[in-house]
């Protein structure tokens, strides 16, 4: 009776670690079915909860990995792949409904918050890359809630009651780079959350040829026909959505406009003093007074 007890709870132990092994293993990639996905420096673990299944013998995996320090949320990753193995075209249905419907502003969709937005649409292959800044409460965005099959409505539910639980602080701003691929009846997605500056132009600009790099990478390890994937060119993107361009308009704008009503006045002041309605004391004054402001 005894033995059996401890051969139970040494089980038990051993089963424990090992899920704790699993849950909080550190590595600079993250291989994600056909996908490898390259982190750097970064050391990511991957959460506890996820979403997998299947509906019939189609496989969903829906997965989640965290880069924290000191309780602040540096990264965040998120990877889906739904395999609908001999039913490609229920897959194809799927994938433009969810992901790419024109006008649906779901997921790869043109909108105005996307600093930049790119798809690649063939008969057998779909490639899509958003680029974008989120809100500290968006990182569950864009919202699948209504997708069939997979119950992906809890994606929101798995991402807070992590952050809530571990009261992980996330940044007011975040980076978002948005991979969709669909490969002949395979779905996939990556979404990379990062903090970055969003107002610095030269961070934004670096960060975003690296997004572009794995873009590439992941388009061959899907085994993408060169004609299939999208071309993407390093230093070629447009910022102009960005805080920091938007800053500079403003003041551009401000410093233009501030001189020309300076230089309409002082031609009124001078046009004061020649038909002599004020005196050369008062004049000076006066400018002195629009210079200085």
């Amino acid at each position: 009776m005894l033995g059996s007890w401890f051969m139970k709870k040494l089980l038990g132990i051993i089963f424990l670690n090992l899920f704790l092994i699993c849950e909080y293993t550190n590595a600079e990639k993250i291989n994600f079915r056909e996908l490898e996905i390259e982190t750097g420096n970064q050391k990511f673990i991957k959460l506890k909860y996820q979403i997998i299944g299947h509906y019939e013998n189609v496989r969903y995996y829906n997965n989640f990995y965290s880069y924290v320090d000191n309780k602040n949320l540096k990264s965040f990753i998120e990877t889906f792949n739904f395999n609908a193995g001999a039913f490609k075209s229920h897959s194809k249905r799927w994938f433009k409904k969810n992901v790419s419907e024109k006008n649906s502003k779901k997921a790869c969709d043109k909108s105005s918050r996307n600093i930049f937005f790119s798809i690649n649409e063939k008969k057998k292959y779909i490639t899509c890359l958003i680029i974008r800044i989120i809100k500290h409460d968006e990182l569950s965005s864009p919202s699948f809630s209504k997708a069939e099959y997979a119950p992906l409505k809890r994606r929101p539910f798995v991402i807070q009651s992590y952050i809530k639980k571990n009261k992980i602080i996330v940044p007011t701003k975040m980076f978002r780079a948005e991979h969709y691929f669909y490969a002949d009846g395979k779905i996939y997605w990556i979404f990379f959350t990062s903090e970055i500056d969003v107002n610095s132009k030269q961070q934004l600009d670096k960060y975003t040829n690296y997004i572009f790099q794995n873009h590439k990478q992941f388009e061959k390890q899907l085994e993408f026909e060169p004609r299939s994937q999208l071309l993407l060119k390093q230093n070629k993107l447009s910022l102009k959505s960005s805080k920091v361009e938007e800053n500079k308009k403003i003041e551009s704008y401000k410093d233009t406009s501030e001189t020309k009503d300076i230089v309409f006045k002082l031609n009124n002041l001078k046009k004061l003093l020649d038909e002599g309605l004020i005196t050369r004391e008062e004049f000076d004054k006066a400018k002195t007074l629009l210079l200085n402001k």
